[in-house]
Protein backbone atom coordinates (compact mmCIF):
# COMPACT_ATOMS: atom_id res chain seq x y z
CA UNK A 1 0.00 0.00 0.00
CA UNK A 2 1.19 3.39 -0.41
CA UNK A 3 1.15 3.54 3.56
CA UNK A 4 3.61 1.45 3.46
CA UNK A 5 6.03 2.80 1.30
CA UNK A 6 6.48 6.33 2.71
CA UNK A 7 6.95 3.90 6.31
CA UNK A 8 9.55 2.39 4.34
CA UNK A 9 11.04 5.65 3.17
CA UNK A 10 11.23 6.94 6.70
CA UNK A 11 13.26 4.13 7.86
CA UNK A 12 16.16 4.55 5.04
CA UNK A 13 18.47 7.17 6.34
CA UNK A 14 19.02 10.66 4.20
CA UNK A 15 20.80 10.61 0.92
CA UNK A 16 24.52 11.08 1.71
CA UNK A 17 24.17 9.37 5.70
CA UNK A 18 25.33 5.74 5.67
CA UNK A 19 23.56 3.25 8.02
CA UNK A 20 26.40 3.74 10.01
CA UNK A 21 25.52 7.38 11.03
CA UNK A 22 22.26 6.87 11.80
CA UNK A 23 23.26 4.00 14.60
CA UNK A 24 25.88 6.63 16.53
CA UNK A 25 23.29 8.90 16.11
CA UNK A 26 20.54 7.18 17.50
CA UNK A 27 22.81 5.94 20.41
CA UNK A 28 24.33 8.87 20.89
CA UNK A 29 21.35 11.31 20.57
CA UNK A 30 18.90 9.12 23.23
CA UNK A 31 22.62 9.01 25.49
CA UNK A 32 22.99 5.59 25.79
CA UNK A 33 25.03 3.60 27.99
CA UNK A 34 27.81 2.80 26.07
CA UNK A 35 27.28 5.25 23.34
CA UNK A 36 30.90 6.33 23.12
CA UNK A 37 32.29 2.53 23.00
CA UNK A 38 30.11 1.50 20.44
CA UNK A 39 31.23 4.51 18.19
CA UNK A 40 35.02 3.00 19.04
CA UNK A 41 33.50 -0.63 17.93
CA UNK A 42 32.12 0.27 14.95
CA UNK A 43 34.77 3.24 13.83
CA UNK A 44 37.96 2.63 14.93
CA UNK A 45 39.57 3.90 17.36
CA UNK A 46 40.41 7.80 16.48
CA UNK A 47 41.19 10.63 18.54
CA UNK A 48 37.79 12.12 17.02
CA UNK A 49 35.08 10.20 15.27
CA UNK A 50 33.01 12.09 13.01
CA UNK A 51 28.98 10.88 12.15
CA UNK A 52 27.19 12.84 9.44
CA UNK A 53 24.38 14.40 10.26
CA UNK A 54 21.50 16.68 8.67
CA UNK A 55 20.43 20.26 10.59
CA UNK A 56 16.94 21.63 10.10
CA UNK A 57 18.03 23.42 7.04
CA UNK A 58 18.61 20.34 4.79
CA UNK A 59 22.58 21.06 5.05
CA UNK A 60 25.14 17.67 5.89
CA UNK A 61 27.91 17.76 8.72
CA UNK A 62 30.47 15.44 9.61
CA UNK A 63 30.17 15.74 13.57
CA UNK A 64 31.89 14.86 16.25
CA UNK A 65 29.01 13.76 18.89
CA UNK A 66 31.58 13.62 22.46
CA UNK A 67 31.72 18.04 21.29
CA UNK A 68 29.27 19.97 23.08
CA UNK A 69 28.61 22.14 20.13
CA UNK A 70 28.64 19.06 17.47
CA UNK A 71 26.43 17.28 19.88
CA UNK A 72 23.91 19.92 19.95
CA UNK A 73 22.84 19.91 16.33
CA UNK A 74 22.64 15.98 16.31
CA UNK A 75 20.34 16.60 19.33
CA UNK A 76 17.98 20.02 17.98
CA UNK A 77 19.22 19.74 14.27
CA UNK A 78 21.44 23.20 14.62
CA UNK A 79 23.24 25.18 17.56
CA UNK A 80 22.10 28.57 18.58
CA UNK A 81 19.33 29.47 15.70
CA UNK A 82 18.78 32.45 17.48
CA UNK A 83 22.58 33.66 16.19
CA UNK A 84 21.62 32.66 12.54
CA UNK A 85 18.27 33.58 12.48
CA UNK A 86 19.61 37.38 13.20
CA UNK A 87 22.45 37.15 10.77
CA UNK A 88 19.89 36.42 8.23
CA UNK A 89 17.86 39.07 8.95
CA UNK A 90 20.37 41.65 8.81
CA UNK A 91 22.62 40.59 5.73
CA UNK A 92 21.11 42.45 3.18
CA UNK A 93 21.12 40.92 -0.37
CA UNK A 94 24.65 40.70 -2.05
CA UNK A 95 25.86 41.92 1.69
CA UNK A 96 29.22 40.29 3.12
CA UNK A 97 29.37 37.95 6.23
CA UNK A 98 32.92 37.41 8.18
CA UNK A 99 32.29 35.04 10.31
CA UNK A 100 35.22 35.07 12.75
CA UNK A 101 35.95 31.79 15.06
CA UNK A 102 33.70 30.03 12.58
CA UNK A 103 34.76 26.51 13.67
CA UNK A 104 33.02 23.63 11.84
CA UNK A 105 30.95 26.35 9.61
CA UNK A 106 27.68 25.54 10.68
CA UNK A 107 26.76 29.44 10.84
CA UNK A 108 28.64 30.66 7.47
CA UNK A 109 27.28 27.25 5.34
CA UNK A 110 24.24 27.90 6.74
CA UNK A 111 24.23 31.64 5.70
CA UNK A 112 25.54 31.12 2.48
CA UNK A 113 22.75 28.29 1.36
CA UNK A 114 20.14 30.54 2.94
CA UNK A 115 21.33 33.79 1.30
CA UNK A 116 22.92 32.30 -1.65
CA UNK A 117 23.63 36.16 -3.08
CA UNK A 118 25.87 37.05 -0.14
CA UNK A 119 29.51 36.55 -0.16
CA UNK A 120 30.67 34.41 3.26
CA UNK A 121 34.13 34.47 4.57
CA UNK A 122 35.03 32.17 7.63
CA UNK A 123 37.63 32.60 9.50
CA UNK A 124 39.16 29.59 11.52
CA UNK A 125 42.78 29.27 12.95
CA UNK A 126 43.15 25.86 14.61
CA UNK A 127 43.79 23.52 11.91
CA UNK A 128 42.01 20.67 13.06
CA UNK A 129 38.53 23.05 13.13
CA UNK A 130 39.68 24.49 9.80
CA UNK A 131 40.02 21.37 7.94
CA UNK A 132 36.40 20.40 9.44
CA UNK A 133 35.17 23.57 8.31
CA UNK A 134 36.70 22.85 4.80
CA UNK A 135 35.65 19.66 4.27
CA UNK A 136 31.73 20.45 5.55
CA UNK A 137 31.57 23.38 3.03
CA UNK A 138 32.80 20.69 0.44
CA UNK A 139 29.99 18.35 1.57
CA UNK A 140 27.33 21.15 1.03
CA UNK A 141 28.72 22.49 -2.53
CA UNK A 142 28.75 26.09 -0.75
CA UNK A 143 31.14 28.64 -1.88
CA UNK A 144 32.15 30.14 1.40
CA UNK A 145 35.75 31.22 1.44
CA UNK A 146 37.79 30.07 4.03
CA UNK A 147 40.72 31.42 5.45
CA UNK A 148 42.98 29.49 7.70
CA UNK A 149 43.91 32.18 10.14
CA UNK A 150 43.41 34.42 13.23
CA UNK A 151 42.15 37.91 13.59
CA UNK A 152 43.81 40.19 15.95
CA UNK A 153 43.97 44.02 15.76
CA UNK A 154 48.15 43.97 15.50
CA UNK A 155 50.19 42.23 13.00
CA UNK A 156 52.42 39.46 14.71
CA UNK A 157 52.65 35.61 15.81
CA UNK A 158 51.22 34.04 18.82
CA UNK A 159 50.43 31.27 20.37
CA UNK A 160 46.98 29.14 19.99
CA UNK A 161 45.63 27.18 22.83
CA UNK A 162 43.21 23.96 20.84
CA UNK A 163 40.88 22.34 22.35
CA UNK A 164 39.99 19.31 20.53
CA UNK A 165 38.20 17.45 23.30
CA UNK A 166 35.06 18.50 24.42
CA UNK A 167 34.21 21.65 22.92
CA UNK A 168 36.60 22.88 21.04
CA UNK A 169 34.95 26.48 20.69
CA UNK A 170 37.15 26.87 23.68
CA UNK A 171 39.92 27.30 21.66
CA UNK A 172 41.51 30.84 22.30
Amino acid sequence: SRSGTVTEEKRRPPPGITPLDTVVAFASRRRLRGAARLRRILRGHHEVTLTRVRTVDGLLFDLDVENVMDYAVLDHGYYEREVIDAIIGSLTPNGVLWDVGSNIGLHAITAKHLRSDATVVAFEPAPHTAARLIANTSLNGVDVQVVTAALADTDGVARLSIVTRGNNGLSS
